[in-house]
């Protein structure tokens, strides 16, 4: 890789905001509690480190609100915006016969109220 530059100056840009969730309710009425429980209880909270690594949600089940927003923003990285239904957090926990990865070895027995929690919060995470 190379870059070439045809001139160099500096500006006086305004310093951008931090991201931060805009609908933590949504996200804690419908996505945090699936992330809690089965997911962090059973892998991702430390029971099984592989887990923990790949998506630490150990947080999940905290009250406290400033950890709700770190969670709310790890979790929104794993959104597909255009598409919620297609993020990695709904196919991994989607069985592979309905459109699922097959790589995740757990599987929600019904995704469908999951894919549409993460999806009205992503709507509302777009606004």
């Amino acid at each position: 890789i190379a870059f070439a530059f045809t001139k160099a100056e500096r500006t006086d840009a305004a310093p951008v905001d931090p991201p931060q969730c805009k609908a933590l309710a949504l996200f804690n009425q419908g996505v945090r509690p699936v992330l809690a429980a089965p997911c962090a209880a059973m892998c991702h909270g430390g029971g099984l480190p592989t887990a923990k690594s790949a998506f630490d949600m150990s947080s999940a089940s905290s009250m406290d609100v400033e950890v709700q927003k770190k969670l709310c923003l790890q979790t929104l990285s794993r959104v597909n915006l255009p598409d919620p239904g297609r993020s990695v957090i709904v196919l991994q926990a989607t069985p592979a016969a309905q459109g699922g990865t097959p790589n995740h070895p757990y599987k929600l027995p019904s995704p469908a109220a999951f894919r549409d929690a993460v999806s009205a919060w992503a709507a509302a995470e777009k606004k």
